[in-house]
């Protein structure tokens, strides 16, 4: 596999339905994640969706383990980032992927990957610069970013939310959202997987 991918109708519209109604139970009722607010995070059990998922994620992605299941619901779009190292428990496995599957945001809304790696969570300015131009598109798309971050990555690559879907990255490559309120949205929902191996 590349470094991301996107597999159509990889969930059942019926089983997107069922995520986003316990997603919008669990904003009414559950405390987040405090560390993404006010981004909001649910953490729950793979084996909830393990018989589902794990033979077609298995013939997809390899042997491979989850080490992170979750529900998010994203009001600010999220910056360039990779999802190196587990971002909420360590644990000495080499990461995988991130598999997002979008729960609502269909039609305008993107995740944006990029070819630069990076073996932590955040850039620090540390990084080389690139050159790379960015069309139009990509500057009103990533318009959310700071031009220090954009300096430092290339090539983007934007993959459209579409429901049922799976969008699928290694999870070295940096990658971001694009800048959905700007298109009127004011919240991107999803049910993302990493993986370890």
């Amino acid at each position: 596999m590349d470094y991301f991918t996107k597999v159509e109708n990889f969930l059942p519209l019926d089983t997107v339905a069922r995520l986003r109604s316990l997603l919008d139970s669990w904003v009414k009722t559950k405390e987040p994640n405090p560390k993404v607010l006010p981004n909001m995070m649910f953490g729950f059990e793979y084996k909830m969706m393990q018989g589902q998922l794990q033979s077609k994620l298995e013939e997809l992605l390899g042997p491979h383990q989850i080490s992170d299941c979750f529900l998010q619901r994203s009001v600010l779009p999220l910056p360039i980032h990779s999802d190196w190292g587990d971002n909420y428990e360590s644990n000495d496995r080499t990461p995988g992927y991130a598999v997002l599957f979008p729960l609502s945001g269909e039609g305008t809304c993107h995740t944006i990957v990029f070819e630069e790696t990076l073996d932590r969570n955040l850039l620090d300015g540390t990084e080389p610069t690139t050159g790379y131009e960015f069309t139009e598109e990509y500057k009103s798309l990533l318009s959310h970013n700071s031009k220090k971050d954009l300096d430092r990555v290339s090539n983007p690559r934007k993959i459209k939310w579409k429901l049922g879907d799976a969008i699928v990255w290694d999870r070295k490559h940096m990658h971001c959202s694009d800048n959905f309120t700007s298109t009127g949205t004011d919240h991107k929902d999803s049910f993302v997987l990493f993986t370890t191996k």
